[in-house]
């Protein structure tokens, strides 16, 4: 079972990376991008699209912020001998709300935005649920 959890750091980063190849995807569909200048968006002179770009920017960004704690945490749970079962749901509940939280990022319609901050606390809590797992295992 903890391979599941040790291989759910690199889908975790896949999961991270998904918005950023979309949005790309996105502005070579639209004959937007710039390779000499990929930082610099470009408007596809239709607003839904400019905005969907921009969301899955800042979806992008945003996993990339919790990835490292996830990560760490993963790591700890392993090292400290946090049960297996244990490691592999918070694992697997990380990565499905992180999952889910793309797509609702991307179509904030979802439950009025609400679905992508439930999404959010629920990743956010499954990361800090490993590093807390693994301090009661510490022995002082």
């Amino acid at each position: 079972m903890t391979s599941f959890a040790l291989w759910s750091v690199p889908i975790a980063t896949g999961l991270a990376y998904a918005p950023h190849f979309t949005r790309v995807g996105i502005l070579f569909r639209h004959s937007v991008f710039d390779a000499k200048e990929p930082r610099e968006i470009n408007s596809t002179k239709d607003p839904a699209t400019d905005k969907l770009i921009e969301r899955l920017g800042f979806a992008h960004v945003n996993q990339l912020e919790t990835l490292g704690l996830y990560a760490g945490g993963i790591a700890v749970a392993i090292a400290t001998d946090v049960p297996p079962k244990r490691t592999t749901q918070l694992a697997a509940i990380y990565i499905s709300s992180r999952a889910l939280y793309t797509l609702a990022y991307a179509n904030p319609q979802l439950l009025k935005g609400l679905l992508r901050t439930a999404c959010f606390t629920v990743s956010l809590s499954a990361a800090l649920a490993l590093w807390g797992h693994a301090a009661q295992r510490i022995k002082h």
